[in-house]
């Protein structure tokens, strides 16, 4: 019976000294832990969000990545080493024997942890025997900077302290245990190495935000994965310092950056804002862009949301309809594009390339496709990593206008030849039949209602279940392409909930991604049209309207049933929540369709004929795309364009023939 007492009372002692040690190292153990553990994160947890940090870098992009990833281990080793030979001045951990393990083997783990991410940049990059030697390169350069500070840390003791040894011993020991060696009177070295490896991190982050904003929108030159590691590496580098200093009082680090979040979470100034304006541009009513001369078939289309690859295949599915009805026939047919999130940016390239010619030639159009499959995913991270993070840092700096969601319409636009264009501007372009009128839809957060940014007059006068942006900016009617379609693609966490900026200082309501309330953006085409055909005057000729509906993704098939545990319990409702959002806007979507079309198609006397087409991304068999999942960021590797280019290939002929023979009154 002893024997087993003893045995429990030494495991309890062990477990508590374990406790104790990962208490102490917690920084740098999680440091490490994700720094390893984010390839498995990237390429099997999440991989439709986050398997385009790692796959297809340039050489170039390998080497950045490699620098921040060995500056985080870097970090990490550092303040693992500070705590080793200072924690027992510092922590009172003086039973733990810190100082002997602060040999050779800490840096040896440090670096271990980052084998497997720059194993897997350098393995998935476009050009991995040259990725390789990158990948040492950028290894070297982090080495570098830390031989640099190795050498200050050597240096700044010799330099004339007589001064200073005076100031530094007057520093109380409660304060400056740990820090400060009271008998030569001079900070311990082990701090100068660290403050010097801190500011040379510094110096790379704010050369990579400042080189990124000169190239919005342009190739990467520091990479996304390079950011998000910045990111962790500021991380590291914040929180090593603040729990060296408070958990010698007790204090919960957590606790400190809570309050000190506090201090400007309140503030005003850190939240997302967007520039509005007013027009007294004459927009078209529903029923006018749908009547026009000579056309008694017309084309209304939705195009639904899902990030990049909603955007690439919306753009592609209108520019190959166009280049496969010759002199502007599609085009000129179409009366409304209602797109939501990537949908609304798919719609926005095609528009603008409607609208730079007329009708719009092979290259125009092509290179729209190119550009809404061109990654956005580069500029989010500068963005968030950024003015983002200076606006919570340092409010009083802050360019209101200035966020991820800036970076990202900024970076569409360049990419468009589209600059500051005004919604109003393309309101007269559709007025005047040089573009076809298009809806981007929003949703506005503190009401949960949707909102529509219209280039005709919709919704009219007396509507309550869709705003507009006079309803909730005080009156102001116009704003940016660009920032209309972001609005619309405001996607969670991608890109910020934003109000418009008033000129009476009134705050706002926000603006999210217009799938929240429909993802298919029918409800507003299905509204639109209503109006439209409203308006038609009791004598006015037959027409009939082909509404076609543009998704961007395969039917997904039943997913397999494992077997759950209780632990299913606790995410089992959010998940319920998840999917019932998904499968009951495709219901209503089609109900309401279906209705529609019912009760218009029955009306004989008003000469009105409602049709549906359907343009799928199809599921694909060949070995390419059998397997590739499309992503739900905003970059699609080089193989996901080429599955796009497949899939239109696969589907094209057909739907081109059907919208032909339905403009030729055959459908």
């Amino acid at each position: 019976m002893q024997w087993m007492i003893k045995a429990i009372c030494n495991l309890l002692r062990w477990g508590s000294i374990l406790l104790t040690w990962v208490s102490v190292f917690r920084v740098p153990l999680l440091t490490l832990v994700l720094l390893a553990a984010l390839p498995w994160i990237c390429l099997s947890a999440a991989p439709t969000l986050l398997e385009n940090l790692v796959r297809e870098l340039q050489p170039m992009d390998v080497m950045w990545s490699s620098l921040v990833t060995l500056l985080v281990a870097l970090a990490a080793v550092t303040e693992a080493k500070l705590l080793l030979l200072y924690g027992d001045r510092r922590l009172n951990t003086r039973h733990l024997h810190l100082a002997r393990y602060s040999g050779f083997p800490v840096i040896v783990i440090g670096i271990a942890a980052c084998i497997p991410l720059l194993r897997a940049v350098s393995r998935e990059s476009t050009a991995p025997g040259a990725a390789t030697w990158y990948a040492l390169g950028g290894a070297a350069l982090a080495l570098t900077l830390a031989g640099a500070a190795k050498a200050l840390q050597h240096r700044c003791p010799r330099l004339p302290q007589s001064r200073l040894r005076d100031w530094v011993r007057r520093i109380p020991r409660w304060l400056g245990a740990g820090y400060i060696d009271y008998v030569n009177g001079q900070f311990l070295p082990g701090h100068i190495f660290a403050l010097s490896l801190a500011v040379g991190s510094l110096i790379v982050y704010a050369t990579a935000g400042a080189w990124k904003a000169q190239r919005l929108g342009e190739p990467a030159v520091f990479p996304t994965l390079a950011f998000v590691l910045l990111l962790v590496l500021l991380a590291a580098w914040v929180l090593s310092a603040l729990t060296f200093f408070l958990d010698r009082y007790r204090f919960p680090t957590l606790a400190a950056f809570v309050l000190l979040s506090l201090l400007t979470a309140q503030d005003p100034r850190t939240d997302h804002f967007f520039p509005v304006a007013s027009s007294n541009v004459e927009r078209l009513t529903p029923t006018e862009a749908l009547m026009q001369p000579g056309l008694s078939n017309v084309l209304v289309v939705s195009a639904e949301g899902g990030g990049i690859q909603a955007a690439g295949w919306t753009t592609r599915v209108l520019a190959g309809l166009e280049e496969a009805l010759p002199g502007g026939t599609f085009g000129r047919s179409v009366r409304l594009i209602s797109g939501v999130s990537g949908g609304s940016v798919g719609t926005m390239y095609y528009a603008n390339a409607v609208g730079k010619q007329q009708p719009p030639g092979r290259e125009v159009l092509e290179e729209a496709v190119k550009a809404s499959m061109a990654s956005s995913l580069d500029d989010v991270a500068w963005g968030l990593s950024t003015p983002d993070l200076l606006r919570i840092v340092f409010p009083v700096w802050n360019d209101r206008f200035l966020d991820r969601g800036w970076a990202l319409e900024t970076a569409w636009e360049s990419r468009a030849g589209l600059g500051e264009v005004m919604l109003s501007s393309w309101a007269e372009n559709a007025r005047q039949g040089r573009q076809p009128p298009v809806i981007f839809n929003s949703t506005v957060v503190e009401v949960g209602q949707p909102l529509v940014f219209s280039t005709t007059k919709y919704p009219g006068e007396g509507s309550d279940q869709i705003l507009t942006l006079a309803q909730v900016a005080s009156g102001a009617n116009d704003i940016q392409v660009g920032t209309a379609a972001r609005l619309s693609a405001s996607f969670p966490y991608v890109s910020p909930a934003a109000r418009p900026a008033l000129n009476d200082g009134k705050p706002a309501m926000h603006m999210v991604d217009g799938g929240y309330y429909d993802n298919f953006g029918m409800f507003s085409l299905m509204g639109w049209l209503e109006e439209a055909l409203e308006g038609r005057p009791a004598n006015a000729p037959p027409i009939r309207v082909l509404v076609m509906e543009i998704l961007p993704f395969p039917d997904a098939a039943s997913p397999p049933v494992p077997e759950r545990g209780w632990s299913y319990q606790l995410w089992a409702p959010a998940e319920a929540v998840l999917n019932v959002r998904t499968s009951a806007q495709r219901a209503r979507n089609d109900d309401q369709y279906l209705f529609f079309a019912r009760s218009w198609n029955e009306r004989k006397d008003r000469g009105v004929r409602i049709e549906r087409l359907i343009v799928q991304f199809p599921k694909q068999t060949d070995a390419l795309c059998r397997d590739n999942q499309p992503p739900l960021s905003w970059r699609l590797r080089e193989e996901q364009k080429e599955c796009i280019e497949r899939a239109w290939r696969a589907v094209g002929p057909a739907a081109a023939s059907r919208v032909k023979s339905f403009l030729e009154g055959n459908f």
